[in-house]
């Protein structure tokens, strides 16, 4: 019941939906096994929105390979950066 609900909200750009999608087809809940791809497109849509959370579990999904053919270092290199820069913007005055 959520997850409709969630969609809903998602849809229409609300950044927890999007994020909550994400570790909702992460984890499988409600389905059998989870579903990476769907994960990783809710989580590129919170991540567009700057969703520091949401651009960390993106690299982790990278990093394992999860829902892809082969871990992809550099794209999960990319979103572990964009995750510290969300996470503390001083950084970048350094």
């Amino acid at each position: 019941m959520a997850k409709f609900w969630y969609e809903k909200a998602a849809e229409q750009g609300h950044l927890n939906a999007q994020f909550n999608l994400g570790l909702i087809y992460q984890e499988g809940e409600g389905f059998e096994t989870p579903d990476y791809e769907k994960a990783r497109y809710w989580y590129e849509k919170a991540a567009k929105q700057n969703d520091q959370l949401a651009c960390f579990n993106l690299g982790w999904l990278y990093f394992k390979g999860l829902g892809l053919a082969a871990p992809d270092y550099e794209k999960a290199t990319f979103w572990y950066e964009k995750s510290a820069e969300y996470f503390s913007p001083q950084i970048n005055n350094l």
